[in-house]
């Protein structure tokens, strides 16, 4: 009798604090569970262009994989008048500004300041720099550190962004992230062994091609973080199942949005801020581990405008480096076409060059 007294005195408590707006099922559901499981590991910093978070694909997915979603959209369940939970789509607006994508034509730089590639016969992901890489992957290419050495490496003609006019080689950098990647179809192991040597040598190597620079819009991202707590939970079924289930019951407004695919195994969860229930489990979730995705994002913010002045730094000091004519220079890139600068804001395009055949 006495236990059945306290149950039922539990769930008289439960009730009146879902009714006074407090998320009991979510603390009682997260009290049993791991702490470790809200563990996030961003990826390293490497010579691999594709583990750089292409996080201007936030919330962009393909049809395929959410058919029926309309793009800049998250779907969720949302409170409706009678305080039930109702399965919902909701449109955010600041998903179809959230980042720019700038071209420029003609852009120099040198290949000293190239610090990573898109494709390669080796293992991008386990150097962290250019030297890196030419020390683990192709010794026998720097053992001349000369002029001679670097000619050697130069020739190659799989160094498509020096040797072809006609290349689809480019250059790509995405501002959170600041470095220079260049986006090839081939001859990484030379043109990372030219590297290794131009800078023990000293020697200016420009090169000129198409810049491809991917930057967030700091108001996108305000407006986001404005009408949403956006947290980085994971992705697993029983998680997903247990914490839905916990939200059901506490009557809590939510919403789910895919996170670029350089995060496997996460998913975002985004709660209303304009909702009491919504802003406590956010706090709940918080304490409990939960990454805070939308600070995350004013921090990259942050330092895309820390590294705002050197691209433009790399492209002055590449056009001074560059003379008219030297034939005693190693070879140089056939195109310097005239700048030419274009911006657009990234709307309903999930992918950006590097992904056009």
């Amino acid at each position: 009798m006495t236990s059945l007294s306290a149950r039922f005195a539990q769930v008289m408590q439960d009730a009146w604090g879902v009714i006074a707006g407090r998320p009991v099922q979510l603390q009682r559901w997260l009290a049993a569970c791991d702490p470790a499981i809200f563990g996030v590991t961003l990826p390293a910093t490497t010579t691999s262009e594709s583990m750089i978070v292409k996080w201007h694909e936030l919330g962009r997915v393909s049809p395929l994989d959410r058919p029926g979603l309309p793009a800049n959209h998250v779907r969720g369940w949302a409170r409706d008048s009678d305080g039930r939970l109702q399965s919902t789509c909701q449109r955010v607006d600041a998903l179809g500004r959230l980042a720019s994508l700038r071209e420029q034509t003609g852009w120099h730089c040198d290949i000293r300041d190239i610090a990573g590639f898109s494709a390669s016969k080796s293992d991008l992901d386990r150097t962290a720099t250019m030297d890196d890489f030419a020390r683990a992957f192709c010794p026998r290419y720097i053992e001349d550190v000369s002029e001679t050495g670097l000619r050697k490496n130069l020739a190659h003609s799989e160094i498509r962004i020096l040797h072809s006019a006609n290349s689809a080689d480019h250059f790509v950098s995405y501002a959170w992230d600041g470095r220079l990647m260049l986006a090839n179809g081939g001859g990484s192991h030379h043109l990372a062994a030219a590297c290794y040597i131009a800078r023990r040598t000293k020697t200016a190597v420009p090169v000129a091609g198409t810049l491809y620079e991917y930057k967030l819009d700091p108001t996108a991202i305000n407006a986001l973080r404005g009408s949403y707590e956006i947290l980085l939970v994971p992705d697993d079924v029983r998680f997903s199942n247990g914490l839905f289930d916990a939200l059901q019951a506490d009557a809590v407004s939510h919403y789910w949005m895919d996170v670029p695919r350089q995060l496997p195994g996460l998913q975002a969860l985004l709660l209303p801020r304009g909702e009491v229930r919504s802003m406590r489990a956010a706090e709940i979730l918080k304490e409990a581990g939960a990454f805070d995705l939308g600070q995350h994002l004013t921090n990259l913010v942050v330092l895309q405008e820390r590294h705002a002045a050197t691209l433009p730094a790399l492209n002055a000091a590449a056009l001074r480096d560059m003379p008219a004519h030297d034939s005693s220079r190693p070879p140089q890139a056939p195109r310097v076409a005239a700048p030419n600068k274009a911006v657009h804001v990234l709307e309903d395009e999930p992918h950006g060059p590097l992904m056009q055949p």
